[in-house]
């Protein structure tokens, strides 16, 4: 990153936090013996703010991005464990709260001055003065975040970053999840005739998720690792053989952290192996005031884990989402440190995936820092709240609030922006948002109500999603701006090697149509003078500047998907336009020893290029073929066969 020269990011700083580790743009912050005793520490001024945006902590698990101007406004119920501020002279400026041994920090306060609350010490305990903040400066915010990111993960050395772990393969294999279409009330045939649905209608999930209804549970806690018979009367491997013989490749169940919302019953079948902490506490799924809970001692949870998923491996499971993570915090009040407990329950969790599923693991309800900087080996990160399909309101915050969020998991994680369902009014607009969005493409459709056409626009013939190599990220002129409020337009950014995708989205909720600007700039990292720009929605192409400026106008959830294609001597490869995502579809590009330009696909479809003149002719897989080409645009269409792999072979 090409840093300003150290500039002053505060103005005020307690004598209480202490700087320690400096990193070039960067400063670890330590807080005294006596501040941590305090718990929440005041008169910490940041100099210089134009505008911010922070990232709290809301409902126990999960964070919304928050937006201001030149003075903080927090919830004081609410913990900002991410704040990213624009300067007046146009640098950066950024504060990570972090995790020291069972301590953790976040941000508070309102007005002029940020407050450093810090929690996890037990009743009785000396903590020691720790790091427990990072604060950063920079020129440009997505470098900033990524350099912070990275020395981070270098000081705790407990986590690695998301480019140091594998890519579990189901993250590229379009999904079916039953919560939206059964909710608790699934069972084996429902599931199965479920999935018929689906292979009937040309599209066989490669990923199904057998979400909450089916395990043992009593009193709101899990009793058993046998599933409950009543629904699954022959086990959960009858189910699973009759799955994947539909052609399902990896079979997925959900589960709680602690075993089920309420944990593990202190009397039940389980307790006999594993040793329980019982407390009382808030419960996720039943009415206000505290419930009984049980947790698996921190002692017991890798062996409790490594049982656990030895028995569904045994009946053919190969994926476990695992909700409820981030209220870990309410099973050890009292009785157990918050930060040690759950790292426990991490390195548990991780392991026992790597082991028995290849890595195959889905952390949801999980958005706080003692999940994130202990995420070892896994990727799979739930990014937002759930989709509702019965809420108007959420469908744009929905997408808003993943882009943002995305500026934070994205560094530790493959952010999932969770399931939605095509037959939904706002179907469009959340897949098209899935598509570049980088993180795994799956849906919770109502068997019989399927939109296999749109389905078809995020996938290919054989059900693997086009999936973007990489997290999408926000424009930087998207980062500041509440667009669920602002008559903007949501901006998010993609690559595909040398490609381009601009994702335009209009998230306000019962808006009047919005007008914005948008050019190949809104993209990082590209750097060519022209791109061929093609709107998939309008169907339109045109070669434009990088910073040429270009006016849209959407209506509410209205949506344009933007590839930018680089041009090479008259020519720009654009992908499969009967694909939101068009550019993912190419493997390779160029000129060929006879002097044609060639392109190479994953497989046929709708195939388009920019061509500055009209072809001579075009062979596909070596066969003369016939064409469109637009003489006003250049906007130039092959159309080959699915299912196989396609060279295409343009000659002048």
């Amino acid at each position: 990153m090409n840093s300003p020269k150290r500039i002053r990011l505060f103005s005020k700083i307690p004598r209480s936090m202490k700087a320690t580790g400096k990193t070039g743009s960067g400063q670890f912050y330590a807080l005294s013996q006596a501040a941590i005793k305090k718990t929440k520490l005041g008169g910490l001024r940041v100099t210089g703010m134009k505008r911010y945006m922070a990232l709290e902590r809301t409902f126990y698990y999960w964070v919304n991005p928050t937006w201001g101007s030149t003075e903080f406004n927090f919830d004081p119920d609410k913990e900002i464990q991410f704040l990213l501020w624009e300067r007046q002279d146009g640098h950066y400026g950024l504060i990570l709260p972090i995790i020291s041994g069972d301590l953790r920090a976040t941000l508070g306060g309102g007005g002029k001055e940020l407050e450093v609350h810090v929690e996890g010490a037990l009743e009785g305990e000396e903590p020691a003065s720790a790091d427990l903040l990072y604060t950063a400066w920079g020129d440009d915010p997505h470098v900033l975040v990524a350099e912070a990111m990275y020395t981070i993960r270098t000081h705790l050395k407990s986590f690695r970053l998301r480019e140091e772990k594998r890519v579990p393969e189901y993250t590229d294999q379009f999904g079916w999840c039953t919560w939206n279409a059964f909710y608790k009330k699934v069972n084996e045939q429902k599931v199965v005739k479920g999935l018929k649905t689906f292979v009937d209608g040309g599209v066989t999930p490669g990923m199904l998720i057998l979400d909450d209804g089916w395990q043992n549970v009593r009193e709101n806690m899990f009793n058993s690792f046998v599933p409950n018979k009543e629904k699954f009367p022959k086990g959960l491997g009858d189910l699973v053989l009759k799955c994947k013989k539909m052609g399902v490749e990896t079979f997925g169940v959900w589960h709680a952290l602690q075993g089920y919302w309420n944990g593990v019953h202190p009397d039940g079948e389980l307790s006999k192996e594993y040793r329980v902490v019982r407390n009382r506490g808030p419960s996720p799924t039943i009415s206000e005031g505290d419930h009984d809970l049980g947790l698996v001692h921190p002692k017991d949870i890798a062996r409790f884990y490594q049982d656990f998923y030895e028995y569904l491996k045994v009946h053919g499971v190969d994926l476990v989402k695992v909700d409820n993570q981030s209220v870990t915090q309410f099973f050890t009040q009292g009785k157990l440190g918050r930060v040690s407990t759950m790292k426990a329950y991490q390195y548990a969790l991780q392991g026992a995936s790597a082991t028995h599923f290849e890595g195959n693991s889905i952390h949801c309800m999980c958005n706080s820092q003692d999940v994130a900087y202990h995420k070892s080996t896994s990727l799979g990160w739930r990014n937002s709240d759930d989709f509702y399909p019965k809420k108007p309101e959420m469908q744009g915050w929905h997408v808003s609030t993943n882009a943002i969020n995305n500026l934070w998991a994205s560094h530790f994680s493959i952010p999932d922006w969770d399931m939605f369902q095509s037959h939904h009014y706002s179907a469009h607009f959340h897949a098209a948002a899935r598509a570049i969005s980088g993180g795994p493409v799956y849906v919770s459709d109502e068997p019989g109500k399927q939109n296999f056409e749109l389905i078809k626009k995020m996938i290919t013939s054989d059900g693997r999603a086009l999936r973007c190599e990489n997290p999408a990220l926000p424009a930087k002129d998207s980062i500041f701006v509440n667009v669920l409020e602002e008559d903007r337009l949501l901006k998010i950014t993609n690559h595909n090697a040398e490609a381009g995708m601009l994702g335009l989205f209009n998230c306000k909720y019962q808006s009047d149509d919005i007008t914005d600007t948008f050019c190949a700039d809104d993209v990082p990292c590209l750097d060519r003078s022209k791109y061929a720009c093609y709107l998939h929605e309008a169907g339109t192409l045109q070669i434009v500047g990088r910073r040429k400026k270009m006016k849209i106008s959407l209506p509410e959830l209205g949506h344009e998907v933007v590839t930018f294609a680089p041009l090479n001597k008259g020519y720009a490869v654009l992908g499969l336009l009967d694909k939101f995502n068009s550019s993912r579809a190419i493997q390779y590009h160029g000129f060929a020893k006879d002097g044609s330009y060639q392109a190479a696909f994953v497989e046929g479809g709708a195939i388009g290029f920019y061509s500055a003149e009209c072809p001579s002719e075009i062979h596909v897989n070596s066969r003369k073929t016939r064409f469109t080409y637009n003489e006003d645009t250049g906007l130039l269409v092959v159309k080959a066969k699915t299912g196989a792999p396609v060279l295409v072979h343009i000659y002048e």
